[in-house]
């Protein structure tokens, strides 16, 4: 306990104003509570790694899946990445139906979408079927005007920018 010779005015008023706002808490919240809800939430869905292709029910299971989204009634949705499967080894030809598959969900989809790039999704950075590798296997992704439309940012690789 602090003896009375070395309890300031400062440590008095200090000690005081937090009492005061202890108590008064209740109050300020139940204010700042009432005017947060009378705004509408923000309401976004993200999702990633969808690794799109053509086999197996995978155009199937993307189309639920955006229908799910849907239901969600985002007010925007973001992806992660990876929204194909295998860019990464395989020339562009041959990734061409994954995006197609992939653009079907993506086009299903209401709402703005902000798409990042996945590492999957880089096209032929090295293919493993001896074609020469990409100039720039970002290109498939930024020429493909419904993703590289809504493309944010600057510099280099993922979410910062392509």
């Amino acid at each position: 306990m602090t003896s009375p010779s070395r309890y300031s005015r400062r440590r008095f008023l200090r000690t005081a104003g937090g009492a005061l706002l202890l108590a008064a808490s209740p109050a300020l919240i139940s204010c700042c509570a009432s005017q947060t809800t009378r705004r509408k939430p923000l309401r976004f869905v993200f999702y990633t790694d969808v690794h799109a292709r053509t086999e197996w029910d995978t155009p199937l299971a993307m189309a639920r899946a955006a229908d799910a989204i849907n239901a969600q009634q985002p007010d925007f949705v973001i992806t992660g990445g990876d929204l194909i499967t295998d860019g990464f080894q395989n020339a562009a030809a041959t990734v061409a139906p994954r995006w197609d598959a992939y653009m079907a969900m993506h086009r299903a989809i209401k709402g703005d979408i902000y798409p990042t790039i996945g590492n999957h999704d880089l096209v032929a950075a090295i293919p493993e079927d001896g074609t020469p590798p990409a100039a720039d296997p970002r290109a498939v992704f930024r020429e493909t005007d419904e993703l590289g439309a809504t493309v944010r940012g600057g510099g280099g690789f993922g979410s910062t920018g392509v």
